[in-house]
């Protein structure tokens, strides 16, 4: 009797449950259908990965940007520790490495460790279009003056050319400059280091610069200049004791790059000295470089100064003479500090015309050839340095006189 009575509730409960209605909602994923065994790929139950898709290349693949060089770089290991931490330093700013100046490299999104820049040529038709080297800022945003974070061939590997038509120049043996040769093309790169860690604080010192100098007019002051001042000129004025310039500077770090200006003016940039009876001296051919906490220094000259700078351009000079001389005129030209040479100058209209390359330029227009007396002659016009029009007059048998008038507007 129990065992019916049992068999009757079960069926009774079947036939219950089989009228109450099916849920329409999967109570674990929430949807009809239920999607619970979703695909890893896309997520979906049945999946709809597209089985023609490719895997993604070993190499980004970017495209080549009209009117840029593209630099890809491979970083291989490096993370950088600020934003905007890695840029370009090149030809294409005339390396000038103020960071808000510098190309930036940015990361490729799905590539870790690749970064491109994108950069305008100073010269878009030159070649090779671009010259240069990836590098990494300072933990402060500042760029190394003495390179450090440059990368480098170490030895995880060198750094190399992956494609691209561009090619490797080794300096100082473990250096390396990159040479784009065209325009409108990307070039790839990988690098496994840098010459230091640029996520490490560099180490820093107090610094005494102390720089003899030659007698300058009363007033002037020197300046340093350098990567601890940021280059700016008027930061660091030096104090003057006993014929010697000394400034005591805090937080260098070894090997920072720096030159001496007077006046906190680059128009009186520091020159080597001048040889014996010239009129110029050149710059010098790099920055100085902090290699002590004590640094002593001998600064040659300071440009417009003691001295002008060597820095040969053509000058021009035009001259309308007295209506009594001849048509045949000649001058006696020479550079300051060298032997002087008699030419003919150009006749442009009422112009006669001499153009000499040269850092001063010095002439005496001439009414013929050869010397034929005073009349016949100007004063010496001498030390010029930039284009100029003279208007010469004559009277008697005195030197012509000149006259310094503007120039006829070019055609």
């Amino acid at each position: 009797m129990k065992k019916f009575l049992f068999a009757a509730l079960a069926v009774l409960a079947v036939a219950f449950m089989s009228c109450e209605p099916k849920p329409t909602v999967c109570p674990d994923c929430g949807k009809e259908p239920c999607v619970c065994e979703i695909c890893d790929v896309c997520g979906e139950n049945p999946c709809v990965c597209d089985t023609t898709t490719t895997e993604k290349p070993e190499i980004p693949v970017v495209e080549a940007t009209e009117g840029t060089v593209t630099v890809v770089w491979n970083a291989v290991g490096f993370v950088p520790c600020i934003e905007n931490q890695l840029v370009f330093a090149g030809s294409y700013n005339g390396y000038n490495t103020n960071p808000d100046e510098m190309v930036k490299f940015q990361a490729i999104e799905g590539y870790e460790g690749w970064w491109k820049a994108v950069i305008t040529p100073a010269d878009p038709a030159a070649e090779p279009a671009l010259e240069g080297k990836p590098c990494a800022l300072y933990l402060d945003g500042t760029f190394p003056s003495s390179w450090d974070h440059q990368w480098l061939n170490v030895e995880a590997g060198a750094c190399e050319i992956l494609d691209g038509e561009a090619e490797l120049q080794v300096e100082y043996e473990v250096e390396s400059k990159l040479i784009v040769a065209k325009n409108s093309s990307v070039v790839y790169v990988r690098s496994h280091g840098f010459k230091t860690d640029p996520c490490l604080e560099p180490e820093t010192y107090t610094v005494t610069l102390t720089a003899s100098a030659p007698e300058l007019p009363e007033g002037t002051i020197v300046y340093a200049v350098g990567a601890f001042n940021s280059w700016t000129t008027d930061a660091t004025p030096m104090t003057l004791a006993n014929g010697v310039w000394t400034a005591t500077i805090e937080n260098v770090v070894m090997g920072a790059e720096y030159k001496y200006v007077a006046n906190a003016s680059w128009d009186n940039e520091e020159l080597l000295e001048a040889a014996e009876g010239a009129v110029c001296a050149e710059g010098l051919s790099g920055n100085r470089k902090i290699n002590d906490v004590e640094v002593v220094d001998a600064i040659g000259n300071f440009k417009d100064i003691t001295i002008m700078k060597c820095d040969p351009k053509d000058i021009t000079v035009k001259a309308k003479v007295p209506a009594t001389w001849t048509e045949t005129i000649t001058a006696w030209v020479w550079a300051t500090g060298e032997e002087g040479a008699e030419v003919v100058p150009t006749k442009d209209g009422d112009w006669y015309v001499y153009t000499l390359n040269c850092n001063e330029l010095n002439i005496i227009f001439k009414n013929g050839h050869g010397w034929t007396g005073d009349k016949n002659q100007t004063v010496d016009l001498t030390g010029i340095r930039e284009s100029v029009c003279y208007q010469l007059a004559q009277e008697g048998d005195a030197k012509a006189t000149a006259t310094s008038v503007d120039c006829p507007a070019a055609e």
